[in-house]
């Protein structure tokens, strides 16, 4: 499935951007090295580069993926796409403020930060926890994050081209299929644009239906 390929080759592209920018970060709090407005800006500025790259190669492989959909825009872009962006800068500020705390942090461990409470301390300089927040303002992995948001993006346009198809092939008329054929929903049949009577219309199913993380597939119907 082309959304399983496309998802599956973005999730490694983004561990390795999270691990790029622990990267460009973990040599700017070995010893020695001072934490100056200037190195915060150096830091930030590469890391706005590498997800400047990694932002270009993703928006290339959801061009592709649409094109292969039958879409040049879709209705969802204006959606996504900026809680795409909002999640790389927040990559790039979690780095830059591990970077400005790293030097208190640092002072504590010489300052007498020993045994569990040292460890604690040490992972958090060497090992940045990226997280992110959604648009209603949750807190989130941001591995997990982006995979949500990503894989969403991808199914609602595979949804809405496959409707269209069916809609274009002249038949109103769709029917619901799940990886589970025991799912509720197995099955059901809907009218796409309430031209037939006696069937939900797709305005009706849609929010219960086709909601974050659902699975459900459409095929059309032909009497």
């Amino acid at each position: 499935m082309k959304l399983d390929m496309t998802l599956a080759r973005q999730r490694a592209n983004y561990d390795l951007l999270l691990k790029a920018l622990v990267g460009i970060y973990l040599p700017r709090v070995m010893p020695g090295q001072e934490v100056t407005p200037v190195a915060l800006k150096q830091l930030r500025d590469e890391g706005r580069r590498l997800i400047s790259n990694f932002g270009k190669q993703l928006k290339a492989d959801i061009q592709a993926f649409k094109q292969e959909l039958g879409y040049e825009t879709s209705d969802y872009d204006a959606e996504y796409e900026p809680q795409l962006t909002r999640l790389l800068h927040d990559n790039v500020a979690t780095i830059v403020k591990a970077l400005r705390a790293s030097k208190a942090d640092l002072a504590a461990m010489l300052g007498g930060g020993h045994g569990a409470v040292g460890e604690i301390i040490q992972k958090r300089i060497t090992q940045p926890e990226f997280k992110a927040t959604d648009t209603a303002d949750r807190s989130w992995e941001a591995p997990k994050l982006f995979n949500f948001l990503l894989r969403n993006y991808l199914y609602y346009m595979e949804i809405s081209a496959t409707i269209q198809d069916i809609r274009n092939s002249g038949s109103d008329l769709a029917r619901l299929k799940y990886p589970n054929p025991e799912h509720k929903n197995a099955g059901m049949v809907f009218s796409i644009d309430g031209k037939t009577p006696g069937h939900k219309t797709l305005a009706e199913i849609k929010a219960s239906v086709f909601h974050y993380n659902a699975n459900a597939e459409v095929e059309g119907v032909y009497p």
